[in-house]
């Protein structure tokens, strides 16, 4: 019984991790800063939780879904390689295919990206 509970928990254990996604896809090639500004910037786009959008000016607002107003309006820059920087998180962006992720820095999590959206805060 010990040793089937063990495999248990030990197959949860590495589900768990399979499912997190941390690292890079094979295939991803991250966007150059000019692929950035004419796909993230001035155009609302969505994350797993919410609606993004960096604004040409230097700002950027996020709302979440759950609620009914953006959670604020803050300053970020665009580095050289591409990453918007936002103060305490960065967004790195990549492409696959056609699919979109980003690598949200403060979760230090790869999230799917969906540019092109429309946004309530607009």
């Amino acid at each position: 019984m010990e040793y089937f509970l063990r495999l248990v928990v030990a197959i949860l254990i590495i589900g768990g991790l399979a499912a997190c996604e941390t690292g890079q896809r094979p295939n991803e090639v991250q966007l150059t800063p000019a692929e950035v500004k004419s796909t993230f910037i001035g155009t609302p786009w969505e994350g797993p939780g919410g609606v993004f959008l960096f604004r040409e000016n230097g700002t950027y607002t996020y709302q979440n879904f759950k609620v009914s107003y953006p959670r604020g309006t803050w300053p970020y820059v665009i580095e050289k390689d591409g990453t918007l920087n936002g103060g305490t998180t960065s967004y790195t962006f990549y492409k696959d295919g056609d699919e979109y992720r980003y690598y949200h820095s403060y979760s230090k999590r790869f999230y799917d990206a969906y540019p092109n959206k429309t946004a309530p805060f607009e």
